[in-house]
């Protein structure tokens, strides 16, 4: 009986998985499809159309973050947008706006931003995804040339 329920709960992630190591520092945006596991630091948005996003302890992302399911125990400054299963265990520290279909926040967890509820397939959620990242409601942009943002 219990073999049956650890088969279902397999991850039927298209794609392979992507790991980025705790000595690993990238800067630019990421697309991925399947499994992405961070150790490491990122400083620019993740994003997966169909995918498991894994944020470890000592991982952490400057930018905004976007994938259907998402295990955060880690650092975002950012922005999440979870359309599927959101988990956020006792050592994630976020500092945004969440938006999520289902969530689950272990004791520890930290929010600093609001949280929104998004159903599955919603408008709204590409218009966000869309948006720059924010910080203490002040837009996070790049500096161009002798332009200031």
């Amino acid at each position: 009986m219990w073999d049956n329920v650890k088969k279902n709960k397999q991850d039927n992630t298209k794609g392979g998985t992507t790991l980025i190591s705790t000595s690993t520092s990238i800067h630019g945006d990421i697309s991925f499809d399947g499994t992405m596991h961070l150790e490491g630091r990122i400083q620019g948005n993740v994003s997966a159309d169909d995918g498991l996003f894994t944020l470890t302890q000592s991982g952490c992302i400057e930018g905004n973050l976007c994938a259907p399911r998402i295990k955060i125990n880690g650092n975002i400054k950012g922005n999440i947008y979870c359309s599927n299963h959101l988990e956020l265990n006792a050592n994630a520290v976020i500092t945004g706006n969440v938006f999520y279909n289902i969530i689950e926040i272990s004791k520890g967890a930290e929010i600093n931003g609001s949280l929104e509820h998004q159903g599955i397939g919603s408008s709204k959620q590409q218009a966000l995804l869309d948006a720059p990242a924010t910080d203490d409601g002040i837009l996070i942009q790049k500096q161009t040339g002798n332009t200031k943002t």
